[in-house]
């Protein structure tokens, strides 16, 4: 399959909706409650015309495979006020049947390039407790810092921290 990574464009931020909406439900679904699975299909334009408010500043790469947009990555200053002085990898998702080809190492990398770029020279990532992605996280060489909640639906997420 080809595939590229590339910075986001104005006319992918639906698209970047829509991975959000159906990666949430192929990870999430036995993980969050059904209503806020639900929301995030009613919120999707909502989304991303929130997203576009802020292009000129925005961190976003996305994967295209075969000219489709099929994941993202979203990077930038640590929003946990115990590290800001850290980069954070915010979101990395990828719709379910494309997972399993390296793409998310890949986009990863590439997060890790432009954080370089930013002047960081170490990041955190958050996850959920119950992804499946946190081995991923291990493997790509994430040390476990701390367990903190994701607010909006109090739900335990684990914090790792990355020398990059």
């Amino acid at each position: 399959m080809n595939y590229k990574i590339r910075k986001i464009r104005k006319d992918d931020y639906k698209k970047v909706a829509q991975v959000v909406t159906m990666s949430w439900n192929e990870t999430y679904k036995d993980i969050v409650p059904k209503w806020f699975l639900d929301e995030l299909k009613k919120n999707e334009e909502e989304r991303a015309n929130q997203m576009l408010v802020d292009f000129e500043n925005n961190n976003y790469l996305v994967l295209e495979v075969n000219k489709e947009v099929v994941g993202f990555v979203w990077y930038g200053i640590a929003t946990d006020e115990d590290y800001k002085n850290h980069g954070e990898i915010k979101a990395l998702y990828i719709i379910k049947k494309y997972q399993g080809n390296g793409y998310g190492k890949e986009l990863f990398k590439e997060a890790v390039k432009e954080l370089k770029k930013m002047k960081f020279d170490k990041m955190i990532i958050s996850c959920l407790k119950k992804n499946p992605a946190n081995e991923f996280y291990k493997h790509m060489g994430g040390i476990y810092l701390k367990d903190c909640e994701f607010k909006k639906l109090k739900l335990p997420e684990n914090i790792y921290y990355f020398n990059i």
